[in-house]
């Protein structure tokens, strides 16, 4: 592909970036994350503004945000977005704004590192399982005013959105010398997500065959920085002499508002800091100064791992479970099927999630990717690069009806149109279709109405012009187009007997894909 794309993992705990660099030695491109900012391939995804127009980003607003920043910081700008929390900045931006601007700053660290004659074309990013249509919206925009397009009109066509542990599996398959069924399992600051996909080796094969994805899941609001929230909770407030203390020395009145003290900002930095020691060693310590107070706790792996087996395991494993049965519905999978688990995502690699994975499938199955934090953005160059190469066929994660009226008349009835776990490619090659037609008190209107449901919500309705011509073979069908890169379904009727489609104005055509939480 002659369009240079960047893959950007815009994650709740660190984003990192990557591209697919060329390698004469081998004549092939291959994946590559930028360094940014000389700390390594991530940068934290928190951003401290001195004043409207000037901020900064990573580790140098960390170290900003008891001074310069104390009342303009913020983190987990991702998991923000994703639960629809209100900004509590003193100065006014929105969350589009600050996307836009962390990005920019990312841009602006890489644009000299880009090969050389190369700009940037396209950009894949990753999202979370369950991403919002309205947050995809705010990435494009974002992306727009960040300066890695022209207009937003660029930016709806050449960016594309990919499931971040599709993006995983896809950086694995890199390495891959046999066709496997492959779990990954994406644990990071701010989500779960769970992929079962069917892995082509398609580096031995003339002709290229698509990835299939069989099953997918997770949850948007357990993760690393829950975990540390947990280590608070449970063993900190404890060591330093009980809630009561810890908000007199952090004044605050309530244990959430932790993070609009720049002094609990400090102490959730030291804490993660902790929990990422305790993934090497079996003894931390929480060392520095709430105020003017000093603390030093001593905090045990094991102590880690009581929280982790009481609060997060199950957790972990019932979702696993959920898509594991979906899996086993459509194709059978369960798992003594499942040829290997890439665990990916920085919380991936606590020893205790790791060890409960392995007691399900096994010691052998079980591998952490070599740079589990950066694996995403990899995958998701490997995306943009080569089509072909990278190409899946997706999966649908609800069903999607329209609600109608019995022929008797008696009452209206949702009816199913697309079940869940359907293929895309099966919906989109026109498996899926549903007859219909018209009430009589509408026959004598210009216009009907079909309800859209997503599961048992109601998530649109299309108004559809009809004519005369029409209502003489009142008999029609109705089905749905999937749009992969937007995530968004598109309204299609045809008059059954000319198989000719009734025009449908834009506005009424697309109904958004809710995403599975």
């Amino acid at each position: 592909m002659s369009k240079f794309y960047v893959g950007i993992d815009f994650g709740t705990t660190n984003t990192s970036i990557a591209y697919m660099a060329y390698r004469s030695s081998i004549n092939d491109y291959v994946p590559e994350n930028f360094n940014l900012f000389s700390s390594g391939y991530t940068c934290k995804t928190v951003i401290g503004y001195y004043n409207e127009k000037d901020y900064c980003i990573g580790d140098i607003a960390v170290r900003n945000s008891t001074d310069k920043c104390k009342d303009n910081f913020i983190k987990s700008i991702k998991r923000h977005i994703i639960e629809g929390n209100k900004i509590e900045l003193s100065v006014q931006k929105t969350y589009k704004d600050i996307v836009a601007d962390y990005l920019r700053a990312i841009k602006e660290e890489i644009s000299r590192k880009i090969p050389v004659g190369k700009t940037i074309d396209g950009v894949v990013m990753g999202v979370p399982i369950g991403f919002e249509e309205k947050n995809k919206n705010l990435f494009l925009q974002a992306l727009h005013e960040a300066g890695y397009y022209n207009s937003l009109e660029d930016a709806e066509k050449n960016t594309v959105f990919v499931s971040e542990p599709i993006a995983a599996l896809l950086d694995y398959n890199e390495s891959l010398n046999k066709d496997q069924t492959a779990m990954v399992f994406d644990f990071g600051g701010g989500t779960m997500d769970i992929v079962v996909m069917d892995l082509k080796n398609i580096s031995n094969r003339n002709e290229i065959e698509p990835h299939e994805v069989l099953a997918k899941g997770g949850c948007q609001t357990i993760g690393g920085d829950d975990i540390d929230k947990a280590i608070l909770e449970d063993i900190v407030v404890d060591k330093i002499g009980g809630v009561k203390k810890l908000k007199e020395a952090l004044s605050i009145n309530l244990l959430e508002d932790i993070y609009k003290s720049p002094d609990g900002i400090g102490l959730m930095d030291l804490i993660r800091n902790t929990k990422e020691e305790l993934s090497k060693t079996k003894l931390s310590y929480i060392n520095g100064y709430i105020g003017n107070k000093h603390i030093d706790i001593e905090i045990t792996r094991d102590e880690l791992e009581v929280i982790l087996k009481r609060k997060f395991v199950p957790r972990i494993i019932t979702e696993i479970d959920k898509v594991l049965s979906d899996a086993n519905d459509g194709y059978g999978i369960n798992p003594q099927k499942i040829d290997i688990v890439v665990m990916a995502g920085g919380s991936s690699l606590i020893p205790c999630i790791q060890r409960a994975l392995e007691e399900k499938f096994g010691y052998k199955k079980v591998k952490i990717h070599e740079d589990a934090v950066t694996t995403i953005s990899r995958g998701l160059a490997i995306r943009g690069h080569d089509y072909d190469k990278s190409k899946f066929n997706d999966i649908i994660e609800h069903e999607y009806s329209i609600k109608i009226t019995e022929a008797d008349g008696t009452k209206d009835v949702i009816e199913p149109v697309i079940p869940k776990n359907s293929k895309i490619k099966d919906i989109n090659g026109g498996k899926y279709k549903t007859p219909f037609a018209i009430k009589e008190e509408v026959i004598n209107k210009n216009i009907f109405s079909i309800e859209i449901y997503e599961d048992d919500k109601r998530v649109g309705k299309a108004a559809i012009p009809i004519n005369s011509v029409h209502i003489m073979d009142n008999c029609f069908e109705l089905k749905f187009v999937i749009d992969e890169n937007l995530e968004r379904i598109e309204i299609k009727v045809n008059q059954k007997s000319t198989g000719k489609e009734l025009l449908i104005p834009i506005e009424n055509r697309y109904v958004t894909i809710r995403k599975l939480l």
